[in-house]
C-alpha cells in the first residue's frame, strides 16, 4: 500500500526550514501529503482505529506536518522507530525521540501556539505508540508549554451574561442561554433537534433534561445528560413560538437552532459553530466587555461552558457531577449510576440554577409528581370542609343542645316545693329553702 502512495507523491521544497536536524540535510527531497493519502497507508489506518472519530482531522493535520518537515512517509517513520528498537547501541535508539524534540522547535519557531504545540506533539507520538504497541513508545516529557496560552478566555460574570442578552434577538439569547445554562459543546448543541426536548416540554418538566450522545469521544463515554434551567425554558417556549409564527412547520426532526440564510430563498437555515461563536462575540462587543484590545481576554461560545463549570464549582456541585454534565471522561461506575439517575440530577442541578439565571434568578424548583399528590389532598379536604351554611346549621344545632342540657341541669339542681314534708326532705339532702311566695319554696342543691 505504502508503494502505492509513492507513485503518485509529489516533492516540495519548504518554504521556511529554521531547523534542520542532520537526517533532514541529508534527504533530498521532501514530501508533501494530503489527508487523504496519508489514509492509505496501512500504519496509519491502524493508528486512525485507535483514535475517536471526532479527532481525525486534528491528528491527521499534526501527522501532515511532521512527514513533510521530516521528508519521511508514515512507514518509514515506523521502520525508523522499529530499527532503533532493535538497535544494540542505546544511542541509537534515540532517533525520533531526537526528531519528535526538534518538531517542537520548529512549531515555535512557526509561531504556532502553545496549546497547538501541544496537541500537535501528543499526536505524532501516539502514532508510534498505536503502530508499535508500548515498546515503541517514545519516552519524551510532556511539551513545557503545554499551560502557556497567548490569550485567555474571558469568563463573563451573572450580570454580563444578563446583559448580552438584552442587546441580542430572542433567537440569539437562546444560544446563549443554552450553552451557558447546559455547559454543553457547540458541536453537541448544533446537532439537536426539537424531539431531544420535546417530551420534557410536555411534561413540563423544569429544569430540563436533554439526553443526547456527544459527538467528541462518543464511543468512549457513552450517552450524557444535561439540564436547562428555568430561564432557558422560558425563552425556549418563546422562542418555537416565534418560529411558529413565522411559518416555520415545527416537528421532532427540526433543527432545535435555525437562523436566516444569507442567500436569498434559502429560508432559515441550521446555526452552525460559527454563528455561535459570531452570537456570543457581537453580544460581547454591544455591551462593551470585549473591545478588539482582548484587556481581560477572548470572547468565544467556550467561554460560556467556562460560565457554567465556574459556577457549579464554586456553588458546590461535586466535580465527577460536572464532568458527567458537561462530557468528559469519567469512570463506567459513575457514567452508569448518573445516566439512571436523572430526578436525582435534576434535583442537584435545580439546587444551583439561581446561578445560571440571568434573567429571573432564583426560582424554586417543584417536583411534578409531588404537586399532583399535593392537589390530590387539597381537592380531597375540599370536599371534606363544609360550605358556610352547612357550619350556620351546626352551630345552631349546638346551641339547642346546649341549650336543653342548661335546663336539665336547672331542673336537676334545683327543685320548687309546697309542702313542710318536702322542705325536711330536700334540707336533708343538702338544699337551701328560698320563700317564693303562695306557699312555695325553691329548694337549691
Amino acid at each position: 500500500m505504502a508503494t502505492k502512495v509513492h507513485e503518485h507523491l509529489g516533492s516540495l521544497e519548504p518554504d521556511n526550514m529554521s531547523i534542520k536536524p542532520q537526517r533532514q540535510i541529508e534527504a533530498s527531497r521532501y514530501k508533501s501529503f494530503s489527508k487523504k493519502q496519508l489514509q492509505e497507508f496501512q500504519e496509519v489506518e491502524t493508528w486512525l482505529k485507535n483514535i475517536g472519530q471526532s479527532s481525525h482531522n486534528v491528528y491527521l493535520s499534526a501527522l501532515r506536518k511532521l512527514c513533510s518537515w521530516y521528508g519521511k512517509n508514515p512507514h518509514e517513520l515506523i521502520l525508523q522507530r522499529d530499527q532503533e528498537l532493535k538497535s544494540d547501541d542505546p544511542i541509537m535508539r534515540n532517533g525520533i525521540r531526537d526528531m519528535i524534540l526538534d518538531f517542537r522547535h520548529y512549531l515555535e519557531d512557526q509561531s504556532y501556539a502553545p496549546k497547538t504545540i501541544n496537541a500537535m506533539d501528543g499526536a505524532v507520538r501516539s502514532f508510534f505508540t498505536a503502530v508499535l504497541g508500548r515498546s515503541g513508545m517514545v519516552n519524551l516529557r510532556n511539551y513545557k508549554n503545554a499551560g502557556v496560552r497567548r490569550e485567555k478566555d474571558l469568563v463573563p460574570t451573572l450580570e454580563e451574561l444578563k446583559k448580552m442578552l438584552d442587546v441580542v434577538d430572542l433567537g440569539e439569547k437562546f444560544r446563549i442561554l443554552f450553552i451557558s445554562q447546559t455547559g454543553m459543546r457547540v458541536s453537541d448543541a448544533v446537532a439537536l433537534r426539537i424531539g431531544d426536548v420535546q417530551r420534557e416540554l410536555d411534561l413540563g418538566n423544569v429544569p430540563l433534561a436533554i439526553r443526547f450522545l456527544p459527538k467528541k469521544d462518543r464511543e468512549l463515554i457513552g450517552e450524557r445528560i444535561s439540564f436547562l434551567g428555568s430561564d432557558g425554558v422560558l425563552v425556549l417556549k418563546e422562542y418555537l413560538k416565534w418560529r411558529v409564527k413565522r411559518g416555520e412547520v415545527l416537528s421532532d426532526d427540526s433543527p432545535l437552532f435555525v437562523g436566516r440564510s444569507k442567500k436569498r430563498g434559502k429560508g432559515r437555515m441550521p446555526v452552525t459553530q460559527q454563528n455561535f461563536n459570531e452570537t456570543i462575540r457581537k453580544a460581547a462587543k454591544r455591551i462593551g466587555l470585549v473591545n478588539g484590545d482582548a484587556k481581560y481576554g477572548r470572547m468565544r461560545v467556550h467561554c460560556l461552558r467556562k460560565f457554567f463549570i465556574t459556577q457549579m464549582t464554586n456553588h458546590g456541585m461535586e466535580d465527577k457531577i460536572i464532568n458527567f454534565l458537561t462530557c468528559h471522561k469519567i469512570s463506567d461506575v459513575d457514567a452508569v449510576y448518573w445516566n439512571r439517575r436523572v430526578e436525582g440530577l435534576r434535583r442537584i442541578y435545580a439546587e444551583r440554577q439561581q446561578y445560571l439565571n440571568p434573567i429571573n434568578g432564583k426560582r424554586k424548583y417543584y417536583n411534578l409528581k409531588e404537586i399532583k399528590g399535593i392537589r390530590g389532598k387539597i381537592q380531597d379536604m375540599d370536599k371534606k370542609i363544609p360550605s358556610v351554611e352547612q357550619i350556620k346549621e351546626l352551630i345552631k344545632e349546638v346551641l339547642q343542645e346546649e341549650l336543653i342540657r342548661l335546663k336539665q341541669v336547672v331542673e336537676h339542681d334545683s327543685r320548687i316545693v309546697s309542702t313542710e314534708q318536702e322542705i325536711l326532705e330536700f334540707s336533708k339532702l343538702g338544699y337551701s329553702c328560698t320563700l317564693l311566695g303562695n306557699d312555695k319554696w325553691l329548694m337549691r342543691n
